[in-house]
């Protein structure tokens, strides 16, 4: 079983065949080392560590309490005994091999049950390397309950980063595009974090489920009052059941490669359901649906103009509908039109509502 597709291999060929390096106006053929980000360097160095992989299975240990990617090993050892003799296997295998073992940049983290307490002191060490209260490995930060708390919190600090980068380009493009933006930039973030959420409890999952969607409703310009229904309306977020189907993907990749079957690389982390086409003006329509009406001191909801003050509009779900109804996709139509006959439609019942206001002032 190869490491690399027959399509990969061609394809690194074709990269380094015609790869140079320039220094000013010199150029030079490139005949050692692989380029940075290459995706053989992590399948070389998988092919380079297999004499520690099998090493720790000769020793004792299941393949599926050691995982490795590349230079980033994780090693589950049952008592302090088998972590002090996995750190004296790995510091042999890298003296034979003639690599450095960066204490600084390993760490021991004991994993304890809820109501457990610690064998081992934070702040110590365990045959040099230091026992830790939190450590991050491939991204995704583990605590020593599992709890997914403070990887969680990173997560949603990235996320805001990321929304207040793309702050000027947000306000400019339409609804569906805002989401597909998400979907593209941030969906994947949440989705290498699922699987903490599949056996958590249901506090954290709700806590997290809101943290993310109030992020959501800031993405795209919605205020943070609006219903979870339209939220669930424009995109997928039932945290508990994505984790389950990341989790159960992620558990058939494992068994495929375990026992060395073709690996299904795609894995469905959310139900296909295309996003509608919405333009800008939808977020205005839902907004000002959460807006105060100034003679009753309500909010303007389609429930509230209709029986009060006699106007007809649609709540913002029944407007999604509508419009899905109204202006389908299909192919006679271009994206273009389709957005250009929703907004018509949305403007014609923002300007009812917007008529109402300026009457009552």
């Amino acid at each position: 079983m190869s490491i690399c597709s027959e399509n990969e291999v061609l394809l690194l060929r074709a990269i380094y065949s015609r790869l140079k390096i320039k220094l000013g106006t010199e150029m030079t053929n490139c005949n050692i080392g692989v380029a940075q980000g290459s995706m053989i360097s992590p399948a070389l160095f998988d092919i380079f560590t297999e004499s520690l992989i099998l090493s720790l299975k000769d020793n004792g240990w299941s393949l599926e309490d050691i995982l490795a990617f590349a230079d980033d090993h994780l090693i589950i050892c049952d008592s302090v005994k088998d972590l002090e003799r996995a750190i004296s296997l790995v510091k042999h295998w890298c003296s034979n091999s003639n690599i450095s073992l960066n204490s600084q940049k390993s760490g021991v983290l004991e994993i304890i049950p809820p109501r457990g307490k610690h064998s081992l002191s934070l702040n110590s060490t365990v045959a040099d390397i230091p026992v830790v209260s939190s450590y991050k490995y491939l991204g995704v930060e583990f605590d020593h309950k599992l709890t997914g708390d403070l990887h969680m919190t990173t997560l949603i600090s990235k996320i805001r980063f990321i929304s207040y980068r793309l702050g000027p380009l947000l306000p400019k493009i339409s609804t569906d595009y805002k989401i597909n933006l998400w979907k593209t930039l941030i969906q994947p973030l949440i989705n290498f974090s699922l699987p903490l959420m599949a056996h958590n409890t249901w506090t954290r999952i709700n806590k997290f489920e809101r943290s993310l969607k109030c992020c959501f409703k800031r993405f795209l310009g919605l205020c943070l009052s609006t219903d979870n229904k339209i939220v669930n309306r424009l995109i997928h977020f039932n945290l508990h059941e994505l984790a389950l189907s990341q989790e159960e993907a992620s558990l058939s990749k494992w068994n495929q490669r375990l026992f060395h079957l073709t690996v299904t690389k795609k894995l469905k982390s959310e139900p296909i359901s295309p996003c509608p086409l919405l333009p800008k003006s939808f977020i205005k329509f839902v907004n000002i649906q959460k807006s105060k009406c100034p003679n009753c001191g309500t909010l303007n909801s389609a429930h509230h103009l209709q029986n009060v003050h006699g106007l007809t509009v649609p709540s913002s779900l029944e407007l999604i509908d509508e419009l899905d109804k109204d202006f389908p996709r299909t192919k006679s139509f271009s994206r273009n039109t389709i957005l250009s006959g929703k907004e018509k439609r949305i403007n014609q019942y923002l300007s009812i509502i917007l008529n109402h206001l300026r009457q009552t002032f």
